[in-house]
């Protein structure tokens, strides 16, 4: 649809959503149901809420479908797999369209706080307006992008179009769990392009194993098209990159577990700590690729590398 993209806004500032707030838990129950949800249930109802909240608009009625003029589909779903989650409504509203998309705004952002921005053209023959914000979320919730466009029919009677995109964290699959016991091999490589580690250590003591499965386990997953922690770098910049494969074995010298790969912080050419790796940790069960960890703003390279006694350990 024309308007404004749906990229993500340079900086996420965490604030509330009036009317359509979720729990940031990594579970949560629904009485329905016979366990916990899922990271994608959650997400589609935290979605479903955000569409819901536009019901308190003056003479808004919600439709089951896009209007014909937007060819009629039915209301929007997608939840494809490491995707963000993609959900849609519609309204009929007995207001001007600046009038529909200001009471939006005013329930959505009512301190207009946070990134938001703003577009209008024509499409279908309408004129429309819309906003767009975006949210982070601390928890299961890792980002929300909400858009919403108003098209005008008369002077008096609008369409209303709300668009929420969820970049929800992936649940962890059962096998992503870094084991408390056996033996731990330890590599460090100076840069991305090192073939061999400068250093390595094997880790017996059941104590430190547990340790640093802890760090990693405690980790959430990093969400779906999350925001870079990274300020952007061109062809000039230099950075300072190490990077600690830690390798989890049954026993000496047996086949890998699952395999943590962490970045160091990364430093500009004045020294000054940049980012936290992008506060990404690769993870590796045989040779599946698992979903990836998120350590933004936390030292899990510093602290496992103090526990290895490695060099850039504190």
């Amino acid at each position: 649809m024309d308007g404004i993209g749906r990229a993500v806004l340079g900086l996420a500032v965490v604030f509330a959503l009036a009317g359509c707030t979720s729990s940031n838990s990594a579970r949560s129950e629904h009485p329905h149901s016979s366990g916990p949800l899922t990271a994608v249930q959650i997400a589609t109802g935290d979605a479903n809420g955000v569409i819901s909240s536009m019901s308190a608009i003056h003479d808004a009625v919600r439709l089951a479908k896009a209007p014909a003029v937007f060819d009629g589909s039915g209301a929007g779903y997608s939840a494809e797999p490491f995707t963000p989650l993609e959900v849609d409504g519609w309204y009929d509203v007995a207001a001007p369209y600046a009038t529909a998309l200001a009471e939006a705004k005013a329930i959505l952002a009512p301190d207009d706080h946070g990134p938001v921005s703003d577009g209008y053209g024509h499409t279908h023959g309408l004129q429309f307006l819309e906003f767009m914000l975006d949210h982070l979320y601390p928890g299961t919730l890792g980002n929300r992008w909400i858009t919403v466009t108003t098209f005008e029919l008369t002077a008096q009677t609008s369409e209303l179009e709300v668009s929420v995109s969820e970049g929800y964290r992936p649940d962890k699959p059962a096998a992503e769990h870094f084991p408390a016991g056996g033996v731990l091999d330890v590599a460090l490589s100076p840069d991305i392009y090192q073939a061999k580690p400068t250093a390595t250590r094997e880790i017996t003591d059941p104590a430190k194993i547990a340790q640093i499965a802890g760090i990693l386990n405690a980790l959430p997953t990093v969400p779906l098209e999350a925001p870079s922690s990274c300020p952007a770098m061109d062809a000039q910049t230099t950075v300072d990159v190490t990077l600690l494969k830690l390798t989890f074995r049954a026993t000496a010298g047996g086949p890998a577990l699952i395999t943590a790969t962490v970045t160091s912080t990364l430093k500009n050419e004045e020294g000054i700590d940049d980012c936290d790796g992008a506060g990404i940790v690769q993870v590796t069960v045989g040779s599946t690729g698992e979903p990836m960890l998120d350590s933004t703003g936390q030292p899990v390279y510093a602290r496992i590398t103090a526990l290895a006694a490695l060099p850039g350990g504190a």
